[in-house]
C-alpha cells in the first residue's frame, strides 16, 4: 500500500513538472468551497484549515509548489477527483502512512496527525453550516 501510494504522488509530481505547469485544476478553482443545494458553500472545518495552512499549504497551495500533484486551499480541493479517488482519500492515505509531508519538512504533530485522521476518517465532511474561522 505504501509503495502504491509512493508511485502514486511520483508519477503525478512528474506528469506536472514535465507539464511546465501546477496543478491546473487548483488554478482554474476561485471558488471558496462547493456549493450546495441549498446556495450555501461548504468550507473546511477550522482546525483542518489551521493544519492545512500551516503544514501543507506551502507546497499545496494555490498554485501548487515543488511537485505537489494538487492544491488543499479549499474544500473544494480536497473533494476533487485525484485518478479515481477523492483527494481526501488520497491525504488520508498519506497522512496515515507518514508519506507527508515530505523531508525536510517536520512530521507533523501528533495533534495536527489526529485532526487530519479524524477529519478524514469520518469522510473530510465540510464544516458545520454559519461557522466561520478565527
Amino acid at each position: 500500500m505504501t509503495h502504491r501510494l509512493h508511485l502514486v504522488f511520483l508519477v503525478a509530481a512528474l506528469a506536472a513538472s514535465a507539464c511546465g505547469s501546477t496543478a491546473e485544476s487548483s488554478g482554474a478553482q476561485q471558488d471558496a468551497g462547493v456549493a450546495t443545494p441549498e446556495g450555501g458553500v461548504d468550507e473546511l472545518p477550522c482546525p483542518v484549515e489551521t493544519v492545512l495552512k500551516s503544514r501543507c499549504q506551502g507546497c499545496h497551495g494555490d498554485p501548487t509548489a515543488n511537485g505537489a500533484p494538487f492544491s488543499l486551499v479549499t474544500y473544494a480541493d480536497t473533494q476533487a477527483d485525484y485518478f479515481g479517488e477523492p483527494v481526501w482519500s488520497r491525504m488520508r492515505d498519506a497522512v496515515e502512512s507518514g508519506f507527508m509531508p515530505l523531508a525536510p519538512s517536520e512530521p507533523l504533530s501528533a495533534q495536527d496527525k489526529q485532526t487530519l485522521l479524524d477529519w478524514l476518517g469520518d469522510g473530510a465532511k465540510p464544516a458545520t453550516p454559519g461557522a466561520s474561522c478565527p
